[in-house]
């Protein structure tokens, strides 16, 4: 189905199929302005030679006849004369938040070029809210005075966000609760949501299911990509495997770019608490390393996975092997626990002692268990040429076995590459961004 809109609304205003345009009322707010947005690839071949759409004052657009004015439509017209106004609005300025920004203003010359209008709404964070910044949005930001009002400010967000016209994104950038208790709301108000907080995704699984429900009644999108991979497809893989009519029967991988690092480096040379504190050092784990060890941060993403196949799973539900004991969690602060873990090393030297004289190595792996409906967080042994034995550095994996990635005739179908960092993850933000504005009408790629 095609929709005209009018460019300063983009409302639509007809529905066309290819070779006919039917009933089509000018609903322009200036008089006499033509239709000429058009959300549709085909729309060359709906338009013959000859022909194109027009619309006087009063009266409704028509397809004028060949006996008009032959003036072909062209895609590349299309494009550049119909924008797609993209107002985004950020929740959090972290690191992920800040390069998001900044990724963005670099790229609105590029976007504009090709139809798309992006356009920064506001940024927020506890305590303080910018509205319109300009290209140069750390200065604004330092210019702007701090209010002890932070439920208010992700509401003003909202209402800076529906302000500003056009497709109305929100962007969560935090990992906090707060923001995630209110994305239902904001779909549902027709604002979508974009975010790499894992907080609804895997949280109670009701409020997950009216998340889901909201997009549908606020016509919005929830885009999570960046919850499990960071700037990786993950989701986006299963979701065209699902889509596609592919049966998934498991789901396994390297979830975590910590551990990942840690077990990659860990051969039994260095004991491994240094490997830790290194880890730490090279900002490849959280301030504190249990946030990481601890395994809940793979369980949030292998929950996320295991709902997009249509399984009821609470996070609660998932067994996580943990890697840090009762002992060490009850320790206040990351330096004591960083100051008690070397007396831990004996015990986990033994475990990788094992597994080499195997011929394995120590992987900690997540997984989703389609035809059992288990999912799992553990520390595994693997034969040394298995897939997740060759990662280097803090790179993820993630294998998908399914109906027709399956032997004998394929192998499971994977998924490599960075799955931490502000630049890699901001940009799988920026790109569900995109997708947004696709979804409604831009032609980005």
């Amino acid at each position: 189905r095609t929709v005209l809109h009018t460019p300063g609304q983009k409302t639509p205003i007809a529905n066309s199929i290819p070779g006919k345009v039917t009933h089509c009322n000018n609903q322009s707010k200036f008089p006499g302005e033509a239709v000429t947005s058009v959300t549709m690839n085909t729309m060359t071949t709906m338009l013959k030679p000859g022909s194109q759409v027009v619309s006087q004052p009063g009266k409704s657009a028509r397809l004028q006849s060949k006996r008009a004015t032959v003036r072909p439509v062209k895609r590349a017209q299309l494009q550049t004369c119909c924008g797609t106004k993209v107002s985004v609005g950020v929740i959090g300025r972290g690191l992920i938040g800040s390069e998001l920004l900044d990724q963005m203003t670099a790229t609105k010359a590029d976007l504009a070029a090709k139809g798309v209008d992006l356009h920064i709404a506001g940024v927020a964070e506890p305590g303080k809210l910018m509205s319109n910044p300009s290209e140069d949005w750390r200065a604004d930001w330092e210019k702007v005075d701090k209010v002890e009002d932070a439920a208010g400010d992700l509401a003003k967000q909202l209402s800076s966000v529906s302000a500003a016209g056009g497709a109305g994104v929100i962007v969560d950038c935090t990992a906090a609760p707060q923001p995630a208790a209110m994305y239902a709301d904001w779909l549902r108000a027709g604002v979508s949501v974009v975010t790499p907080n894992k907080k609804c995704g895997a949280g109670p699984l009701d409020a997950y299911k009216d998340t889901i429900k909201a997009q549908r009644e606020g016509n919005s999108f929830w885009m999570y990509e960046t919850t499990v991979g960071a700037g990786l497809p993950i989701l986006d893989t299963l979701q065209g495997l699902l889509a596609s009519g592919d049966e998934v029967t498991a789901i396994e991988g390297i979830f975590s770019g910590t551990l990942s690092y840690i077990f990659n480096t860990f051969d039994g040379s260095v004991p491994f608490s240094d490997v830790v504190k290194v880890a730490r050092e090279q900002g490849f784990t959280e301030p504190d390393p249990r946030d990481d060890l601890n395994g809940l941060d793979v369980a949030r993403k292998v929950t996320i996975l295991a709902r997009e196949c249509g399984l009821d799973v609470e996070l609660d539900d998932v067994p996580i092997e943990s890697l840090v004991n009762a002992e060490l969690a009850a320790l206040g602060s990351a330096d004591e626990y960083l100051e008690a873990l070397p007396k831990f090393d004996d015990e986990f030297a033994a475990r990788h002692a094992a597994a080499v004289a195997k011929g394995n190595v120590l992987r900690y792996v997540g997984a989703v268990d389609l035809t059992t409906g288990k999912v799992s967080v553990e520390l595994r042994e693997l034969p040394g040429d298995h897939p997740f034995a060759g990662l280097q550095g803090a790179d993820n994996i993630v294998s998908f076995s399914t109906k027709r990635y399956a032997p004998p005739l394929a192998t499971p179908l994977v998924v490599r590459g960075p799955g931490a960092g502000a630049p890699v993850t901001a940009g799988g933000v920026f790109r569900d961004v995109l997708r947004v504005a696709e979804r409604k009408g831009a032609q980005v790629i």
